[in-house]
């Protein structure tokens, strides 16, 4: 969000309350002094996490940039923050972690996902942490990296030392850490069933949910705090896959890197395919993808003997994990569509009820907000919190967004954020001819034509697409597209992957990209150098 300084929190259980900075003057009515004491939260900023002055935190749209695509309401980011909390902390209980060391996750789960400007970002420094709970952390940090398709990763000194808990003997960690493993080995094996128990159990959830008609707020709510609680227990130890592919991915990046060290950038993401695991392709009928790179072709050429055999054996089985992968994070958006009426028929309760004016300022609330207006007695004033979010979305629409930057300490002004790369669109100056952008090489090819810069997914638009996000619904768009650049959004984001598939030459992490281009320019994309070279066609 725009406007206003301060930590949040992200409401991820009943007793926290949010605590946000303050509240910008362009509101949509002028908010009392005495309002402004009486207000629940004002805008969202940052993890909601208790960081000392100085300290410092890395914010990254990578993995972000896929599940919650663009500006996200303060509803959306802070029901997603508290139910991925949650899960990662059920995925170390899963794993057999102590209940000392589980607890001590409390500090730092909460806090994966941060807003900024309504654009969601994942607190990177954690995301290593939770990378720390499984074993093998040095290929599963090592994969993160590739998956981020960042080009400055985070120190070793400083990944090295980011743990997920401590212990307070050495003899202790030993102990867990060989229970840990166990228990990891033993669900990795299981992999497969687990994902045909898990599609079962998880359809039994929904058709339950997908069959009811809520009737009152009080019943929609009552339903939606069951549904959390479901997804959390269905969700949390299915996190290991996650950890099983992160770790099989920093084997390949390794493999690779010692058999194939002037292998192209982009082999290293075209190398581990769902469709080479699944025997069939991912991507939507409508194209084929001869015209990609091809990395068996590669491997042809390149590798054979016994190093050949090793490296298909593990790259096959990351596939298979990343194609399951895909299956989970489509049952979430199954279940953020169950949710939607839940939060409808809240928002009408509300209204009626006099607490928002609207049904829709139900989006402008937090998660915490929701439960408070339902578990709470008496109801808080909403009103002045809603309207000032409303008017820092709509001032965020105007701003261009950083790929990655840094923070310190738990308040962040707006002009530290200037100066972390967050710039008004006004103020980017339009890209000239010559003019070359840089990003991150995702899907090898060349491809000249004109520009096509949308800011929502379209269904089929010819030329090359030059996006904010990599929201998955561009899918639906590849077969027509020439090629793809992508602002925000790492390499083995959904979009990307299947952009792989079909052939369609891809940069991501462009910054600034779609200020920069204009629609009608003619430009030319190399997936393989990660470049985007304008050609004609700039404007004034």
């Amino acid at each position: 969000m725009r406007a206003g300084r301060g930590a949040t929190t992200t409401g991820t259980d009943d007793t926290r309350r949010p605590e946000f900075g303050a509240v910008p003057g362009a509101g949509r009515e002028p908010v009392p002094a005495r309002k402004k004491r009486d207000i629940v939260t004002a805008v969202i900023r940052g993890a909601g996490e208790p960081v000392a002055p100085g300290e410092p935190r890395i914010w990254d749209d990578a993995a972000a940039a896929q599940i919650l695509p663009g500006i996200t309401s303060p509803l959306a980011f802070t029901l997603a923050a508290g139910i991925f909390g949650r899960m990662c902390r059920e995925y170390a209980r899963s794993l057999g972690v102590p209940d000392d060391q589980v607890d001590q996750t409390d500090s730092w789960t909460p806090h994966l996902l941060g807003s900024f400007h309504g654009r969601v970002y994942g607190n990177l420094l954690h995301w290593y942490r939770l990378a720390g709970i499984a074993p093998g952390y040095r290929l599963s940090r090592r994969a993160l990296e590739v998956a981020l398709g960042a080009t400055d990763p985070v120190p070793v000194e400083v990944a090295e030392s980011l743990s997920p808990f401590a212990f307070d003997s050495r003899a202790r960690r030993v102990r867990s850490r060989i229970r840990t493993t166990g228990v990891f080995l033993r669900r990795a094996l299981r992999i497969e069933t687990m994902m045909r128990e898990y599609r079962v159990e998880f359809d039994r959830v929904c058709h339950r949910y997908e069959t009811t008609e809520y009737v009152h707020g009080e019943h929609a709510y009552a339903e939606y705090r069951r549904l959390d609680r479901e997804l959390v227990l269905l969700w949390g130890p299915l996190a290991v896959l996650d950890a099983v592919e992160l770790t099989l991915m920093g084997a390949v990046v390794a493999l690779t890197e010692s058999y194939l060290p002037q292998a192209p950038q982009p082999f290293r993401y075209a190398a581990v395919r769902p469709s080479a695991a699944l025997g069939s392709a991912v991507a939507p009928p409508g194209r084929s993808g001869a015209a990609g790179f091809d990395p068996d072709a590669y491997l042809d050429e390149t590798l054979g003997g016994i190093r050949r055999r090793w490296y298909d054996l593990v790259r096959v089985r990351a596939a298979r994990c990343a194609a399951h992968r895909e299956v989970v994070r489509s049952s979430r958006t199954r279940a953020a569509a169950i949710l939607e009426p839940m939060i409808r028929v809240m928002g009408d309760d509300l209204a009626a009820r006099g607490i928002l004016r609207a049904p829709g300022d139900i989006d402008y609330l937090t998660a915490g907000e929701l439960r408070g207006c339902y578990d709470r007695v008496p109801m808080p004033d909403l009103r002045f919190p809603v309207a000032a979010r409303k008017d820092a979305q709509a001032a965020a629409e105007g701003l261009c967004a950083p790929v990655r930057f840094s923070t310190e300490g738990a308040e962040v002004s707006d002009m530290e954020l200037a100066e972390q790369g967050w710039a008004a669109r006004a103020d980017i100056a339009t890209a000239r001819a010559g003019d070359s952008l840089t990003g991150t090489a995702s899907a090898a090819g060349v491809a000249e034509g004109p520009a096509v810069v949308i800011r929502r997914p379209p269904d089929r638009t010819p030329g090359i697409l030059v996006t904010e996000s990599a929201d998955p619904d561009l899918v639906a768009a590849l077969p027509s597209a020439s090629a793809l650049v992508i602002e925000h959004g790492g390499p083995l984001t959904a979009v990307a992957t299947v952009a792989r598939e079909l052939g369609v030459p891809t940069v991501v992490r462009v910054p600034e990209a779609t200020a920069k281009l204009r629609t009608g320019m003619r430009i030319r994309v190399d997936g393989s150098a990660g470049t985007v070279t304008v050609l004609s066609g700039a404007g004034p």
